[in-house]
């Protein structure tokens, strides 16, 4: 017989029982379960969890929630799936201080004089391993769940050997993606549900209108003051995405249409509608990339001269929408206190509302009533807008598991206190397929957040302050990179080596521009383009290289001519490092003539030769 006593909760001091033959005993808030909550007791699933009878072991099956497997614990770690139970478990269902209540199993009725077995060293059976690693998902369970089968026989003489061997395998093998449920579950039980429900309430659906009244939901934002929602600068900015960030300037970034309109919805079925008269976002968001970017990208050279890659900076994407009315008292949500947030950890638990739409079923309705999604995860690292470690006080981007995708941007992020902690701007994404032009969210889990102290700032008017404050510490992670000029042309020089004997000499280097008087309108394409004529003096039978280096990643094409104005080489694919290769065989003088946008452009020259080495 099996007792279960429950010890805490709504169901403490009673204790229920069950014949041997049972062989399954359900747990939840649903009526047929076996063992009954009230409805009200919202931490215990409708069905939370099962105990099920194998043979001789009572195994703990979990059941699956919204947010992942319900949360059981059996006293003092959290519980894994068919793990075996033994009489005298504690179980905590919810969170750890949910309702608990103790297993025990009577020993059966022996018959005559037969003693009762002793204790037996406790050793998980082959045939649960095997499911756990069938459950994991990998092509090492399957294999083994094969050679398991094949050696049945072996198993039965050798079980708690092999069940050792396996279970190493096992460890080794699991899911990633199991342990990322069980720390969702746990993150969901550290944060109270009261937390989650003023978190919804305050987030909002941002809706864009055009000018035939159709609608559609581009992001999310959630109460901060009576008539101001926070959300991402990239949503506030209204930033067209093809046009880059570093390029604009602030009064660029509306991108309204004629007729086009702009605002947020209330969550629910009757959700008000509010229209968004004022947006601003953090000047940072602009000049920031321009800082990391300055005259000429940085760079980190690849390994094994692979392409080199350029280091973005794309960092305080925090803005405010403001509102024609006033939001209903109390919805504003609390941002956490400048201590709470130096004090953040990599692993701390995290949740989440917002209204992630891209490939999402359903999605096509959320601009007629909103449904907030609520996401759990945890931070997963805490580094500076370059992606560097970095002390606390710099530490703005908030590396996290909660899952996202397009329409998840602006979502507020909770830490364990219930205070906002950080806002949800990216996400890591796979190749793109045919399904979505950016690809699939990436099963490696680590998405993107700004830290909220940034939108502390900008709700404060220190915005421009705090951003010139940082400057210097900027200026000084970038020192950790090498410029554009300096990694291409090494890369580019590789690429062009004639062997591998071969060694580049510079034979000359200049600085040049394409200025407004330099403008003229090609005669085939009527465009606007800047023309400019730099004299190479070359010697004759001497391989030369050619490399110009546009600065701000300005498209430049190039072309050697002689003097009579004929093509002899050139380099036309619109990169900002053009390059080509020219021996002549006479000495003599050869216009190298550079084309580039009607923009004022500033680039450098480098004519190389190559010699042979040892010579």
């Amino acid at each position: 017989m099996i007792a279960i006593n429950h010890l805490s909760g709504p169901l403490a001091g009673k204790t229920q029982t069950f014949d041997d033959n049972k062989e399954k005993i359900e747990f939840g808030r649903e009526s047929d379960c076996d063992v009954v909550y009230p409805t009200e007791e919202t931490l215990v699933g409708r069905r939370h969890f099962a105990l099920v009878r194998e043979l001789d072991d009572w195994l703990l099956h979990l059941h699956e929630g919204p947010h992942g497997a319900h949360f059981v614990s059996v006293k003092p770690a959290l519980a894994e799936p068919d793990q075996p139970i033994e009489s005298g478990s504690v179980f905590h269902l919810g969170r750890n201080d949910g309702p608990s209540f103790e297993v025990k199993f009577d020993q059966p009725v022996l018959a005559g004089d037969v003693k009762e077995t002793v204790s037996q060293e406790k050793v998980t059976p082959a045939r649960v391993l095997v499911r756990r690693l069938t459950i994991a998902g990998g092509a090492v369970a399957a294999v083994l769940a094969v050679a398991v089968g094949g050696w049945t026989a072996y198993y039965m003489k050798h079980e708690r050997e092999v069940a050792a061997t396996v279970a190493s395998l096992s460890q080794d093998q699991r899911n990633e993606k199991d342990a990322m449920k069980q720390m969702s579950a746990a993150a969901a039980a550290t944060i109270d549900q009261s937390v989650i429900d003023r978190a919804r309430n305050a987030t909002f659906l941002v809706v864009m209108e055009d000018a035939q009244g159709r609608k559609f939901g581009v992001g999310t934002a959630w109460a901060i003051g009576t008539d101001v929602l926070a959300t991402n600068a990239h949503i506030a900015g209204l930033c067209d995405e093809n046009f880059p960030v570093a390029d604009r300037e602030l009064a660029e970034c509306n991108d309204l249409k004629p007729g086009e309109k702009l605002s947020v919805l209330q969550p629910g079925p009757k959700g008000a509608t509010y229209a968004v008269v004022r947006h601003s976002f953090h000047p940072g968001y602009i000049a920031f990339p321009k800082f990391v970017l300055g005259q000429d990208p940085a760079y980190i050279a690849s390994f094994r001269g692979g392409a080199p890659r350029e280091i973005t900076g794309y960092g305080y994407d925090v803005g405010l929408l403001q509102i024609d009315g006033r939001l209903p008292s109390g919805l504003p949500l609390e941002i956490a206190s400048k201590d709470e947030i130096l004090g953040l950890k990599p692993g701390m638990p995290l949740a989440s509302a917002g209204f992630p739409y891209e490939n999402v079923s359903g999605s096509e309705v959320l601009a007629l009533a909103a449904t907030p999604q609520v996401h759990y995860g945890n931070i997963t690292a805490l580094t500076d807008f370059l992606f560097l470690p970095t002390d606390p006080a710099h530490s703005y981007l908030v590396q996290h598991s909660i899952p996202e995708t397009g329409g998840g941007s602006g979502s507020p992020i909770l830490g364990p206190s219930g205070h906002i902690i950080a806002i949800n701007n990216a996400g890591t994404f796979g190749p793109k397929g045919e399904w979505s032009d950016r690809g699939a969210p990436s099963g490696v889990e680590i998405n993107y957040a700004q830290r909220v102290d940034i939108v502390s700032d900008l709700v404060a008017g220190r915005a421009q302050t705090a951003f010139d404050d940082d400057k210097p510490y900027w200026a000084g992670q970038m020192a950790n990179f090498k410029r554009g000029i300096d990694v291409i042309g090494d890369w580019v020089l590789d690429r062009a080596r004639p062997n591998a004997k071969s060694i580049a000499q510079l034979a000359s280097a200049t600085s040049g521009g394409l200025e407004a008087n330099d403008m003229r309108v090609d005669p085939d394409t009527k465009k606007k383009e800047r023309v400019n004529v730099e004299t190479l003096n070359l010697s004759a039978g001497v391989s030369y290289f050619i490399f110009v280096y546009a600065d701000h990643q300005a498209p430049i094409s190039i072309y050697l001519k002689d003097s009579n104005n004929q093509t002899l080489a050139s380099s036309t694919n619109s990169q900002w490092y053009p390059s080509l290769s020219f021996q002549p065989a006479n000495s003599g003088s050869w216009s190298l003539v550079i084309i580039g946008p009607d923009d004022d452009t500033s680039y450098t020259t480098k004519v190389y030769s190559w010699q042979t080495s040892g010579s």
